[in-house]
């Protein structure tokens, strides 16, 4: 039996391209992986034995009652951590290293079972240079999701970049991220007791009142960027009735909001579907304010426009994004913004690209470096020197599904945790689909299998089944 990956997905939209991503390279290093949902994951868990658990864990602090008694079940099952988180490194300027930490439990690096700890960036590592017994144990690799946005990969979304084109034909991307403002129902508000909440078990060890105000006043910049957006695309829908705009709402967002408030204008989409990769490479250009889409827009070669209504606001500047704010051509107002379109329509270039301002944070920003292939080396390596052979007892697995809902009272927890759960879910459809006001999305199969072989990955080596990808070593 090979070594085997875990790989737990909280936002499959976001994140799993690049997981199935590095189970391409893991499967071409005889290493197996499993995808899916934190549920189905540490179910499939359990029942192991000597296995690779790539990621964060279940809850984004990694310090929940739930993830101490994970981390619990880890260390009786063997089981090796290799941690990164897929929120990773871009926070507000005044919060950032209080943020990593709230993210990068620093408590448990000295667990003989925490084998890496991977950064985004070197700043990150910064954070925890006082850890001087643990830094062997720390590797910057980059923000994963950041490498197939690199030109070399670019065939991989050529189909559908053209059918986006056919679908909306040349057009202007307009990138939301404001989920403060207009969440989907099943997250907190950025204001709320659970948000509070979060922010005490991350470690927030401030007074009660100055936490609170650190959230009111993020909140505030927040809303007056919103109330500034929103208008901006209305207006470029008016004064450019010759170009097409595309808007996507964050994942965290409602799309309704945007439906009903943009439906004046026959020049303007909302495309929430799918990953943002091959959104962004068939477009003219990019809008976004504080985005990691611009970043994304700079590596995939794509001029971008970074809106920033607060900047030059001595009150706001210390909640903008922390390297993000400097990436493209930044405008505070919309007229700005209008400029700088007209300039593109003329074929005039924008800033040239700058990704340094980032690249602090983001080590692949630079579209040189690759994350996937860095952790997948590293992993390789452990195995490799340990001789780790990990194992399932898939009939247990198998029999715990059915003695879990004997009860009527099982069953009905059972429906409730599963309604739950479906919203973070790696849905596999015939179809793509999605629902607009939720994170819930739905993987066409067909889709899963042509990235697989895209990747580099045997036919014969991937297993779908119930939400959760298997794929096996190339060799098996």
């Amino acid at each position: 039996m090979s070594a085997i990956v875990l790989q737990s997905i909280d936002s499959p939209r976001r994140d799993f391209e690049w997981r199935l991503f590095i189970a391409a390279k893991l499967s071409q290093k005889n290493i197996a992986s499993i995808i899916g949902n934190g549920g189905a994951v540490s179910r499939i868990h359990k029942y192991s034995k000597n296995c690779i658990y790539l990621g964060r864990l279940n809850s984004n602090t990694a310090r929940s009652e739930n993830d101490k008694r994970y981390l619990m079940q880890m260390m009786q099952n063997g089981t090796k951590v290799f941690f990164i988180h897929d929120e990773g490194g871009l926070y507000l300027k005044s919060d950032y290293e209080a943020a990593v930490r709230r993210v990068y439990p620093e408590e448990y690096f000295a667990l003989s079972f925490f084998k890496k700890v991977f950064f985004w960036g070197d700043r990150q590592k910064r954070v925890f240079s006082q850890n001087g017994g643990n830094h062997e144990k720390f590797e910057i690799v980059g923000a994963p999701r950041l490498d197939l946005c690199r030109p070399k990969y670019a065939w991989i979304d050529a189909p559908s970049v053209e059918s986006l084109h056919a679908k909306y034909g040349k057009y202007v991307l307009v990138c939301s991220r404001f989920s403060a403002m207009n969440p989907v129902n099943e997250d907190p508000s950025p204001i709320s007791k659970r948000t509070l909440a979060i922010r005490i078990e991350g470690g927030d060890r401030r007074e009660k009142s100055d936490i609170l105000k650190f959230m009111f006043e993020a909140w505030g910049k927040a809303a007056y960027e919103y109330s500034h957006f929103v208008p901006m695309i209305a207006f470029l829908a008016i004064d450019f009735p010759d170009i097409n705009f595309v808007v996507r709402p964050h994942p965290g967002e409602k799309e309704g909001f945007y439906n009903e408030s943009l439906c004046h204008f026959d020049n303007v989409f909302i495309e929430k579907g799918g990953d943002v990769r091959p959104v962004i490479r068939a477009a003219m250009a990019v809008i976004h304010s504080e985005c990691t889409t611009g970043i994304e827009a700079e590596i995939c070669g794509i001029p971008n426009i970074n809106f920033r209504p607060t900047m030059g606001n001595e009150k706001y500047d210390t909640y903008s994004v922390a390297g993000v704010s400097e990436v493209g051509d930044t405008a505070k107002g919309y007229l700005e913004v209008k400029e700088q379109l007209e300039k593109l329509r003329r074929g005039e270039c924008l800033a040239p690209k700058n990704t340094k301002a980032v690249q602090d944070i983001v080590n692949n920003a630079d579209g040189i470096h690759e994350a996937c292939d860095l952790m997948a080396s590293s992993i390789e390596g452990f195995v490799s020197r340990c001789g780790v052979e990990s194992d399932i007892d898939w009939c247990r697995y198998q029999i715990s599904f059915i003695t879990a809902n004997l009860t009527p009272k099982s069953l009905f927890k059972g429906m409730i945790k599963r309604m739950r759960e479906s919203i973070r879910k790696l849905n596999v459809a015939p179809e793509a689909n999605y629902s607009g006001d939720t994170k819930a999305y739905s993987f066409s199969e067909k889709r899963i299998r042509t990235l697989w072989q895209n990747f580099g990955g045997d036919p014969q080596s991937i297993k779908i089944a119930k939400g959760v990808v298997y794929t096996y070593p190339r060799d098996l």
